[in-house]
Order: C-alpha cells, then structure tokens, then sequence
C-alpha cells in the first residue's frame, strides 16, 4: 500500500477479469468468451479457465442464461476440475421468460490453480451466446 499526496490509499494491481457472451451450447465446460468486460492474461477465454497467479481468496461470479421453454440448465463452478456450487433452474412448459442460472463463490487457490464454469442442458436449452452469460472474478486478498 502506498498513500499519495492528496492521501488516497493505493493498492497493487489485483488479478480481476469479467467475460461474455460465450460460444458454449450446454453439456461441457463454458468455453470461447467473446467479450472482454475487464481484460486479464490470466483467463483464458480459448478454454474458460481462469488461472491464479497469485495464492489468495477470489470471488467469483457468474450466469448462464437459456432462451428455452420446458428446459433444464445446470452451472457449476470448479475448482481443478472438481465441482464446488452447483446451481439448477427448470423452466416449465409455457413459460417464456429467460431461464438463468448463476451464482458466487469465495475460494481460496494456490498459485497456478484453476477454476472454470460448467454448464449442463436438457437437450431443449442451448445457453444463450449474448452478454446475458458472463463470468468474473477477482482477488479479495
């Protein structure tokens, strides 16, 4: 930390990303993010994983969204490719309205560990490619 010399606090740069819009249709890892909302070279958006370089607590965030009626959609977050929150939504037969599913999560990684998000469908739901699905996180410390 340093303090400058109007006295605001200043910290070192944080490890911190937040994507959208994947190429993702269900049933694998969320991979392919088009869109960087905050930029970092630590995801890589060609394989949905967000590496750490640093050990620390992260918090991390995310939705999936599904256009489909009479569907299923399953996220999950995982940790070196073991599941940690698991987050189902059904969207019965009628309904209309988007079906997301989504959810945070403290963790805590050592350097060079991994997390990513995985997505299972029913065979009706595709997740939505728009900047309704995204994904983030960032170092709390």
């Amino acid at each position: 930390l340093t303090i400058d010399s109007s006295g605001r606090v200043l910290t070192p740069a944080r490890p911190a990303f937040q994507v959208s819009s994947p190429t993702a249709t269900g049933n694998d890892s969320v991979v392919y993010w088009q869109t960087d909302v905050v930029a970092s070279t630590h995801f890589n958006k060609s394989n949905g994983k967000f590496t750490a370089p640093i050990a620390g607590v992260y918090h991390f965030f995310w939705q999936l969204l599904s256009n489909e009626n009479n569907a299923w959609v399953v996220s999950e977050i995982r940790k070196n490719g073991t599941a940690i929150v698991h987050n189902q939504q059904y969207n019965h037969s009628g309904e209309v309205a988007g079906l997301a599913t989504h959810g945070s999560a403290l963790l805590s990684l050592a350097v060079s560990d991994y997390v990513e998000i995985y997505s299972d469908a029913s065979t009706y739901a595709n997740i939505n490619t728009g900047t309704n699905s995204f994904f983030g996180g960032y170092l709390v410390g």
